[in-house]
């Protein structure tokens, strides 16, 4: 399929993948006291690793999450940055981590008084009604 351009040049756009199209459609609600605390970010491996640890709890329902690093890869945070970032985030106070030897680490996230955050998988202090 191609689309004309103002100058009359035809460009082929062709088609998106179901994979791509699934994709386009994500998206991660971030708590305000989130971002309220990772405004004191230092890196920006904290923030990607904060906003996949977001959509990861959410896609698992709430549950603690088993960081591996192949999942952080494809997002750019190396093994040493993966663990320099969660320990921000910790001193943060946004995660809980469980350090296991030679194993993944099992994240937790926290938001106010160190509660979990988004019991039972649903985010009903977050509703956002439209004007």
């Amino acid at each position: 399929m191609s689309e004309p351009l103002d100058g009359g040049v035809r460009v082929d756009i062709g088609t998106v993948g179901r994979r791509a199209r699934r994709r386009s459609g994500q998206f991660v609600a971030v708590p305000m006291l989130w971002v309220e605390r990772l405004a004191a970010a230092r890196s920006a491996a904290t923030l990607k690793l904060a906003m996949r640890l977001l959509w990861m709890h959410f896609r698992d329902r709430a549950r603690p999450v088993r960081l591996a690093n192949a999942v952080l890869a494809a997002t750019g945070v190396s093994r040493g940055q993966k663990w320099r970032a969660l320990t921000e985030l910790e001193r943060l106070g946004l995660v809980r981590v469980e350090r296991r030897r030679r194993r993944s680490p099992i994240v937790t996230l926290i938001g106010a008084g160190g509660t979990k955050i988004m019991e039972h998988g649903c985010a009903s202090n977050m509703h956002i009604r439209a004007p």
